[in-house]
Formats: structure tokens, sequence, C-alpha cells
């Protein structure tokens, strides 16, 4: 096993550490989509299921393994973020939010909209939830806290001052904090009063590096990954709120990053490149070069390994019929996989507006490859 950042779902046990040097990425697989790709999210229940959210106004659920989309949820306007969550009662809901300022709740199994919520006055930019309460997060400078449960808007957690673009929770032994990243480049960190639902603005942190909005962020150990307008992705010490390095080698916006518990950054930015780093030193480690156009999105999934490179799917504009096999690969072609744990592979999924979906399978490098 090469990398990986999800190794605990694939119960994969790791020997020994891995020398990042030697991880390579092989030719992606690729599906091409219907439309341009804007927001994906994963099944935590499922290794191989994708939610992807379409320009279009589409959102789907897909297959990895055998390329097929499975559902399809027509929300009206292009999403720009999903999450999927389950009530207490377990039932699985798709969230999505977007351009049009509303959030809308799906049932994953009868693939309909449920409720439409309507409140923030400006495009909704994350969704965020902590135990059985869905937060998002607006242009309109305010963090709403929705019960869904209810169906209900439960008030207000946080009003800033300027508009907010992206955000998450991270989680310590005094209790969750809020992290916001701002248009103006301001990173907030918010305690979080967990029995009344809310932040406590007077105790808020601000850090500030950036140049340009904060357009995506991600946790890492005790480091904040953030990316930015300004062209670069920064690694945030937490303990002291400083900035431990920057990664400057893209000429657009970094609009998405991930890490792996190897301390793998992957950087993806609108100027249609990834770039694969090694955290422990700050060192580029290599370009990925497939998308012609924005890559808007990034996520790491651990699932049964696809064994060859496959040719571009090509998906019509109105999906893929669950029934048909046409633009698949049968069970015994190409795309089956190991019955074995030690067949489980990390993936780096990316989006693009060149309207594809490429699955980029991490590995160690081999002598042939060394070669």
């Amino acid at each position: 096993v090469a990398d990986d950042t999800i190794l605990e779902q694939g119960r994969v046990d790791r020997p020994r550490p891995f020398d990042l040097s030697r991880v390579i990425v092989r030719t992606p697989h690729v599906a091409k989509m219907p439309s341009r790709v804007r927001c994906v999210c994963r099944d935590p229940d499922a290794d191989s299921v994708l939610f992807v959210g379409f320009e279009s106004g589409k959102t789907v659920s897909w297959d990895l393994q055998s390329m097929r989309q499975i559902k399809m949820y027509d929300t009206g306007v292009y999403p720009l973020v999903a999450v999927l969550v389950a009530y207490l009662t377990g039932a699985k809901r798709l969230v999505t939010a977007g351009k049009d300022k509303t959030v809308r709740v799906w049932d994953v199994e009868r693939h309909e909209c449920t409720h439409v919520f309507e409140r923030h006055r400006g495009r909704v930019r994350a969704l965020l939830v902590l135990d059985d309460t869905l937060y998002t997060a607006s242009y309109d400078r305010t963090v709403l806290r929705w019960d869904l449960l209810r169906s209900r808007c439960a008030g207000e957690a946080l009003r800033t001052t300027t508009a907010i673009h992206c955000g998450l929770f991270l989680h310590y032994a005094g209790g969750p904090v809020l992290v916001t990243g701002h248009r103006d480049g301001a990173i907030l960190i918010h305690p979080f009063l967990t029995e009344e639902k809310r932040v406590n603005s007077d105790s808020c942190v601000e850090l500030r590096h950036h140049t340009g909005t904060i357009r995506c962020m991600w946790p890492h150990l005790d480091f904040l990954i953030t990316g930015s307008e300004d062209k670069s992705a920064m690694q945030w010490d937490l303990q002291t709120n400083e900035v431990a390095r920057t990664y400057r080698r893209h000429v657009d916006a970094v609009v998405s990053v991930r890490t792996t518990a190897d301390n793998l950054l992957f950087t993806a930015s609108q100027d249609a490149l990834i770039i694969m780093w090694n955290m422990t030193d700050g060192t580029f480690l290599t370009e990925l070069h497939h998308h012609y156009h924005f890559v808007w999105t990034t996520e790491l999934v651990m699932m049964r390994a696809l064994q060859p490179p496959a040719p571009e799917l090509d998906i019509p504009e109105d999906g893929v019929d669950p029934e048909s096999t046409e633009n698949t690969y049968d069970d015994d072609d190409d795309w089956t996989y190991g019955e074995r744990d030690s067949d489980y592979a990390a993936y780096l999924i990316t989006g693009s507006f060149d309207k594809t979906l490429a699955l980029w399978r991490l590995t160690a490098a081999s002598p042939e490859d060394a070669g």
C-alpha cells in the first residue's frame, strides 16, 4: 500500500512509514460529464459512491467502480457545495446549496427534495455539520444553524463584517472551533459555545497573511491548509497561529486543497493544474496534467483498485440510465478489482470545468518506474 489518507476506511495496516519521494500518480481514469463539475462529496458509508454537482443544476450519485450514475437530483440551479448528512434516525439526506441563496435537503433513497430553506441573502458557500445541526455560511456575512429534524432555522450562529467564502469545524478536547475564510483574505477562528450552539465572537482569533479571497481550507493534524486567490496555499500552525509554510507554483487561484495521512498535499487551481507537495519539508513533488480548464473540486477516497487505465467515457446530457450498460464495462472487463484487502487503493478525484471527472491512483514507484 503506497499512500493514503483513508487507510482507516479500508482497514489496511501499513507496516512502516512511506517514503513520499517514491509516490507516483498513475494515468487517470476519466469520465466525461454532462456539464461543468462544481462540487463533489463522498458517502462515508460507501467507499465508491460519490455525489457530483454540475453547473447545469443537477447533482448525481456516482458509482466510481462502474462509472455509472446511480440517481439524479435536479436542484434547478447549480450547486456550489454539497454535503451528506444523517438524521438522528439514521436516514441519509443530501444537502446542496449555491447560487440561488437557498439550501435544499434531499431524500437520498427517494431522490426527491424534501425541504428548501430560504433565509440567506447571498450565495451559500459552505455547509458544515456538527452533531444533529447543519450550519450554512454565506456571502451575506452570516452563519445560520438549521434543525434538520424539525426542518427550520434555529437561529444565527455568527455574523461577521466581511463575506464568508468557506468554513469548517475543528475538534479539540475543549470543544469545537469554527474557522471561516473571507473575501478580504482573513481567516477567523471562533470558539464555539456547544450548549448554545453558537459562536463566542468575543474570543475570535484572526489569521492574516493571504492577500486574496480565501477559496478553500482543510485540516491536517495541528495545521490548517488554506488556498487563496493570491495563487498560494499556506500551512498554518494552529499552536502558534503563524504560517509554517507557503506553497507557491500555481499561476491562478488555488481553489481546492486536500491532504493525506502520509503528509502529501494536493493543491488544485484555476490554472487547470493539480500539484502534489511533500508537507514534511515543503518540497514540490509533481504536477498532474489532464484537465484543460479550471479544476474546481478535489476529493480523496479509498476503494477497491481499478486495475488498468480506462478510456474516457462519454456521459450523455441527461445522465446514464442506471439499468443501461452503455458507457460502462462488464464486471469481467478492465474495471474488475481484486478480492483482498491489499487491493484497496487511494485515489485523488478531480472535477473540472472541462466537463470531466478524473480518478488518479496514488501508488509506490516500482523499479520499472524508477528506470
